[in-house]
């Protein structure tokens, strides 16, 4: 399994050299041994591998997020990876989980990866893996409200960002990039 996570942290093409420092240091943090999925909430191992799948409205320009219950922040659906899963199916579940949805990959690999330092009383390292799925922004949005408190669709551009993830605005640029290329 560790393998095959490495070969999709090096299939992510890396929007500019900002972006490669994640990957980079996925990829040194993969090879090293150490472990990589959580074993004990919220912070076993202290640096763990995470999925997201945020949904987008390709027509609309616009992303789910959920006001997180725990983070108090705006964030794509997602979660942790258990032991062995592939993250592909980490994200399908998540999926199911929160948002009571199937999959609609709009690639079948992550697009994204991120390395966040979490805030808290249990601080840690997660390293994302984004993936993209597509979703309607017209659409009745069911969810986990043990989850989040609420959620909505944002415009890319007017995304609450002192309150989301902290990377929103440089995935959101990433996504607006590769949706750019498909349209080529």
């Amino acid at each position: 399994m560790r393998h095959y996570i490495a070969s999709l942290v090096r299939s992510i093409e890396p929007l500019d050299a900002v972006e490669a420092v994640p990957r980079r240091i996925a990829l040194e943090w993969i090879a090293s041994g150490a472990p990589i999925f959580r074993t004990g909430a919220p912070d076993v191992p202290p640096q763990h591998l995470v999925c997201y799948l945020p949904l987008i409205d390709i027509v609309a320009n616009k992303v789910l997020l959920g006001e997180h219950c725990k983070a108090g922040l705006w964030l794509p659906n997602g979660g942790h990876v258990e032991p062995d899963e592939d993250p592909r199916h980490a994200a399908i579940r998540e999926l199911r989980e929160e948002l009571s949805r199937e999959a609609a990959f709009i690639r079948e690999r992550p697009v994204f990866i991120t390395v966040t330092q979490t805030v808290g009383a249990s601080p840690h390292a997660d390293v994302s893996l984004w993936y993209l799925h597509r979703g309607d922004a017209e659409a009745a949005v069911e969810f986990d409200r043990s989850e989040s408190k609420e959620v909505g669709w944002f415009d890319f551009a007017p995304i609450p960002l002192e309150q989301s993830e902290p990377q929103m605005a440089r995935f959101i640029a990433k996504v607006t990039a590769l949706l750019a290329a498909d349209l080529r």
